[in-house]
């Protein structure tokens, strides 16, 4: 439902009702002239699940996002400002982008490189060299605790983890102690 929609969403990912018949619905996309274009979905696709991608972007001054209408109406609004009431505009070239595709994890890599060939501000993932701390094995100790720490049970978790051959190289020492409540 729209109304799940929260203020200031920056990524949603829609699973729609699946096409009911071959040909009809399909994925849009961004042509090289900079117009659009509809491919109509393959007929091994019919019946299957259709995912929709909304992307709210960055563009100059302005950023977008998404929220439910207040109204109850059942909309999504894509919401554009500054922050700066010096900023003035009646036209945002690069708002939003919107892709559907029957595979989350394509749609998803083709959206955010699509995104990045656009607005040529960023670099998606697989083309960037991962960080060289990548490789070491980390661990922390939220995920053995909780809120409760202490230097005991560190400390056995540091031996525990070293006797079975994978010490950590990586502590994160990590009591709780921000509340999100």
């Amino acid at each position: 439902k729209s109304r799940d929609v929260k203020v200031e969403t920056q990524f949603l990912l829609l699973e729609l009702a699946s096409p009911a018949a071959p040909g009809h619905g399909g994925e849009t996309t961004e042509a090289s002239d900079g117009g659009k274009k509809t491919v109509a979905a393959d007929e091994d696709d019919a019946g299957s699940p259709c995912f929709a991608v909304i992307l709210p972007l960055v563009s100059g001054a302005f950023r977008a996002s998404l929220k439910s209408s207040e109204n109850g109406d059942d909309l999504v609004l894509l919401c554009v400002e500054s922050g700066d009431s010096a900023v003035r505009a009646t036209c945002v070239e690069n708002a939003v982008f919107v892709a559907a595709g029957s595979d989350p994890f394509q749609l998803l890599e083709r959206s955010f490189q699509a995104v990045a060939d656009r607005l040529q501000t960023f670099r998606v993932r697989t083309a960037k060299e991962a960080p060289p701390t990548l490789d070491c094995f980390g661990w922390c100790t939220w995920d053995a605790f909780y809120s409760e720490v202490d230097g005991a049970g560190i400390l056995a978790g540091v031996r525990s983890l070293r006797e079975v051959g994978t010490p950590a190289r990586t502590l994160i020492i990590d009591d709780g102690r921000q509340d999100a409540t």
